[in-house]
């Protein structure tokens, strides 16, 4: 262990052999305290290099300790969101998924009440969906028809559709949107 003294605070303190040439302060607070003054930021929302560049948002904040913090960290960019995206492409979500999500959202919880929470070939209780008799795709007057679905589980709806069992390496068949919930 070498000896050192903090170019701030001249308290001596130790640092291993590997760290001689990289370490010069104490602690944080003394680094801290010798970067003040380097970089100059104000709550004007102006980038210091260039006065010219507005941003929309000012550049720090503190919090509750007082120390500045990015105000951005964990929240989402207002300024990027919608078409000032620029991924944005003209707001086309597939009218197929707004009807899936429309479904489950109205339909699904109504379904599983009417058959009491089960699978209607096995009288499972786990892993629930919703299927419908006349294809999704083929009959789309007929997709919020209750009479039209009915609630099976995921091993019986697999075996319906593709004529054979699930294989165990599937995990997550039939959930077109995602992990599953319940209304």
């Amino acid at each position: 262990m070498a000896k050192r003294n903090c170019l701030i605070c001249k308290k001596e303190f130790y640092i291993s052999p590997s760290r001689i040439g990289k370490r010069k302060m104490c602690s944080i607070q003394c680094k801290a305290e010798s970067q003040k003054g380097k970089f100059v930021f104000d709550n004007t929302g102006q980038i210091p290099w260039n006065k010219n560049k507005k941003l929309p948002y000012p550049i720090w904040n503190k919090n509750k300790k007082g120390l500045q913090v990015s105000p951005r960290k964990g929240k989402k960019y207002p300024y990027l969101q919608g078409a000032n995206n620029p991924n944005w492409k003209g707001g086309i979500t597939p009218m197929d998924k707004l009807e899936r999500v429309r479904f489950r959202q109205t339909m699904q919880k109504l379904i599983f009440e009417r058959d009491n929470y089960k699978c209607q070939i096995c009288e499972s209780t786990g892993d629930l969906q919703v299927d419908h008799i006349a294809s999704w795709t083929e009959f789309k007057e007929l997709r919020f028809d209750p009479e039209n679905c009915r609630t099976l589980c995921a091993k019986c709806h697999y075996k319906l559709t593709f004529g054979r069992e699930m294989p165990e390496n599937v995990k997550a068949w039939g959930h077109n949107l995602g992990r599953r919930v319940i209304l």
